[in-house]
């Protein structure tokens, strides 16, 4: 029995190296410096950050670590939700930070699938507000919202 153990152990171990190695980490820096021009294309310094006190603008690797869980998960859930607004339904809701995180991923994850976009990876992952499935599900609303707005790269 000790032995599964450890080799689950090990196993673990070695996903985790494989999540920090230096590509992986430069592919993350890349995809949110893309993510960070896209938002700018679509004005999100003004149009979002001045929703609420407590909308602000990002850095460019703001989501590709987590620092500041319970911060990050509620920028990402709101930042999601003006996407979804620009891209998918109007009627969207702004989640609130004292809404159920299992119900926010829910509402966010449900969007992109109403739109066929396929979602690989367990809802949890985006819990922390940051990393690779974070990034994936901005950049992928990100590009909706300027395929709606008909934003053209001319």
């Amino acid at each position: 029995m000790e032995d599964k153990e450890d080799s689950g152990d090990k196993k673990g171990n070695e996903e985790e190296g494989r999540e920090q190695s230096p590509s992986q980490q430069y592919d993350l820096y890349v995809i949110s410096d893309k993510l960070n021009d896209k938002l700018k294309l679509l004005n999100y310094e003004e149009d979002y950050a001045n929703l609420a006190a407590s909308h602000r603008t990002i850095s460019r690797e703001y989501f590709v670590k987590s620092t500041n869980i319970g911060e990050q998960f509620f920028i990402f859930t709101t930042l999601a939700a003006w996407l979804i607004q620009k891209s998918i339904d109007s009627t969207f809701t702004f989640p609130h930070e004292c809404d159920d995180p299992n119900g926010t991923i829910s509402n966010i994850l449900n969007a992109l699938q109403s739109k066929n976009i396929s979602i690989t990876f367990p809802s949890n992952k985006l819990k922390t507000g940051a990393g690779e499935q974070c990034l994936y599900v901005l950049d992928t609303l990100a590009d909706l919202a300027l395929i709606t707005s008909k934003f053209s790269w001319i």
